[in-house]
């Protein structure tokens, strides 16, 4: 299956890879150890708190 490049496609991918950096960089400057239970809880109320 072939999807052909679009401007909305793009915009889409380049919004995703964006907010996966602010993410990661959420996660080195605020989880302490990102291996304890309950890292993607405090990632989700991090990123809705802002």
């Amino acid at each position: 299956m072939k999807i052909a490049l679009s401007e909305p496609l793009l915009a889409l991918v380049n919004n995703y890879v964006k907010a996966l950096r602010f993410t990661l960089f959420w996660l080195k400057e605020n989880v302490p150890n990102p291996e304890e239970k309950g890292v993607f809880s405090k990632v989700h109320e991090g990123l809705y708190e802002k």
